[in-house]
């Protein structure tokens, strides 16, 4: 079976940054908006979500991240939604 992902557009560069990345390796990833629910993301049946964000040091106002974090997908975010996820499991976060 092959791998399949789907990447949250978060940011348009980051997101075909890591998509063309991804394809090279030989993994089919699938790119979907911002908007997209969980409910979408689980009727997909992926392997794993990425959530791509670009990097300006601030969490992102992205409502959907706890029903993403309850569908139970693996899940892996780069750039400010990390710092997204961070907040959203009850973290904190301080400057260095």
């Amino acid at each position: 079976m092959q791998d399949y992902v789907i990447l949250v557009n978060l940011d348009n560069k980051t997101c075909h940054a890591l998509a063309r990345r991804l394809r090279a390796d030989g993994t089919y990833c699938r790119i979907v908006p911002g908007t997209t629910t969980a409910d979408e993301l689980l009727q997909a049946a992926p392997n794993g979500v990425l959530l791509a964000s670009g990097f300006t040091g601030q969490p992102l106002d992205f409502p959907q991240m706890m029903d993403y974090v309850q569908a139970g997908l693996p899940m892996l975010c780069f750039g400010d939604c990390a710092l997204t996820l961070c907040q959203t499991l009850g973290g904190e976060l301080a400057p260095k």
